[in-house]
C-alpha cells in the first residue's frame, strides 16, 4: 500500500508556515532534515493505515451528509459523530444468530485515532484533544450497560487441529499440502497473529535439535524492532518443526518470505509481474484455515485465524503448562490480556 500520508508530511517540510522554519538551515543541514522526515513513512503499519483509512472514510461521509468540513473538523462535529457511533445498533450475525450490538471500545478508539492521525498528518491541530471529547470517551469506556458487538471465536484446540491436519494430508498437490501443513501448525504452535506469520522469513528460523526457534523483530505490540523469540519444542503435539522443514525443502525456498502464494493449479510458486514470488497475505491465512475447517466438517463461522492464538493458550492451560511459558509463547506483556485468550 502506498504510504501517501507521510508523503504529505515530507512535502510540508518546505512550506513557509512550517513550525520548524527549515529555510534558516544551510543546504547541507536541510538535506539532513529531509532524510529525517523520510523516516515518517515507517510510523504506521499497513494494517493500521487500512484501519485508519476505513474509519476516516466513515467520518468524512458523516461530515458530507451534514454539510461540515472533515479536515479540519471542529470538536462539536466530532462529538456528534462519536455520539452516533457510540449509540447506534449494528445489525449482524453473532454466534450464528441474527442480533444487534453496539460497537466495542476498540472500534470507537480506531475512529478517534483515525481522526487524530489525519489531522496531524495534514498539519492541523486534532479536535480529539478537546476536553469534552476526552471526558465523553472516558465515560464511554466505563459504561457497563452497552450491548457490545463481540463475536467471540472458539479456540483451535488439538481435537480440531488434528482433523484439519488429516484433511490437508489427503491433498494430492504436494506444494499445497506441505505449505498448508507448515502454515497452520506453525500458526497455532507459535500463537502468531496473521500479520506476523506472513512476514516470517528464512532468517527468522533456527532448527535447533529439540525445537524450532523463531525470531521476530516487529509485531503488533513491538514496533521498535526489538527481537522476540519463540521456542517451539518438538515434543509438543502437532509440533511444526518437521512440517516447516519439509515445506522449505519441497518448495526450494532458501531466502525471503517462508509462506508464498501458489499458482492456480498448485503446482508451482506464483510469480508476479516483477518476476518475484510474493508472500501470502494475512487474508490468505484466514481463507486457508476456513477452507480446511469446512472440509473437516467443522463450522468455519465459529473459528478464525485468531482461534489459533487463543487455541495455543487454552491448550497449554489444559496441559498444565506454567503461565510464564504461555506468556513467552504469545509475547503478551500483560497477564490480564493473556487471561482473555484462555477459553
Amino acid at each position: 500500500m502506498q504510504r501517501f500520508l507521510s508523503k504529505t508530511a515530507i512535502n510540508s517540510i518546505n512550506q513557509e508556515h512550517s513550525d520548524l522554519q527549515l529555510s534558516k538551515l544551510p543546504n547541507a543541514l536541510l538535506e539532513n532534515a529531509r532524510k529525517a522526515a523520510s523516516q515518517q513513512v515507517y510510523r504506521r503499519s499497513e494494517n493500521t493505515i487500512k484501519s485508519y483509512s476505513s474509519a476516516w472514510n466513515n467520518f468524512t461521509q458523516f461530515c458530507q451528509i451534514h454539510g461540515f468540513n472533515s479536515l479540519p473538523a471542529i470538536p462539536e462535529v466530532v462529538l456528534a459523530y462519536l455520539g452516533q457511533e457510540m449509540t447506534r445498533l449494528h445489525i449482524g450475525n453473532f454466534n450464528g444468530e441474527p442480533s444487534a450490538r453496539q460497537l466495542s471500545n476498540s472500534a470507537i478508539s480506531i475512529r478517534v485515532a483515525a481522526i487524530r492521525h489525519f489531522h496531524i498528518e495534514h498539519g492541523f491541530n486534532t479536535p480529539t484533544n478537546h476536553p469534552e471529547i476526552i471526558k465523553s470517551l472516558e465515560g464511554f469506556r466505563r459504561n457497563h450497560y452497552r450491548q457490545l458487538m463481540y463475536d467471540e471465536k472458539k479456540p483451535l484446540l488439538n481435537n480440531e487441529l488434528e482433523k484439519i491436519i488429516n484433511v490437508i494430508k489427503s491433498e494430492s498437490r504436494q506444494l499445497i499440502k506441505h505449505r498448508d501443513l507448515a502454515l497452520l501448525t506453525l500458526l497455532r504452535a507459535g500463537g502468531f497473529r496473521r500479520s506476523e506469520i506472513v512476514k516470517l522469513t528464512t532468517d527468522s528460523l533456527f532448527f535447533r535439535g529439540d525445537a524450532l526457534v523463531v525470531t521476530m523483530r516487529f509485531t503488533k505490540t513491538n514496533q521498535a524492532g526489538k527481537s522476540e523469540i519463540k521456542i517451539l519444542p518438538n515434543d509438543e503435539s502437532f509440533a511444526p518443526y518437521h512440517y516447516v522443514e519439509d515445506w522449505l525443502q519441497v518448495s526450494g525456498i532458501t531466502q525471503g518470505p517462508i509462506f508464498r502464494s501458489l499458482a492456480t493449479n498448485g503446482l508451482s510458486l506464483k510469480q508476479n509481474n516483477k518476476n518475484e514470488f510474493p508472500a501470502i497475505s494475512a487474508a490468505d491465512v484466514n481463507r486457508i484455515l476456513k477452507k480446511y475447517l469446512k472440509k473437516a466438517g467443522l463450522d468455519e463461522r465459529q473459528f478464525g485465524a485468531h482461534s489459533a492464538r487463543s487455541g495455543i493458550v487454552t491448550q497449554m492451560g489444559i496441559d498444565n503448562v506454567g503461565i510464564m511459558k504461555i506468556q513467552s509463547r504469545t509475547g503478551h506483556k500483560d497477564l490480564r490480556m493473556l487471561a482473555t485468550y484462555n477459553k
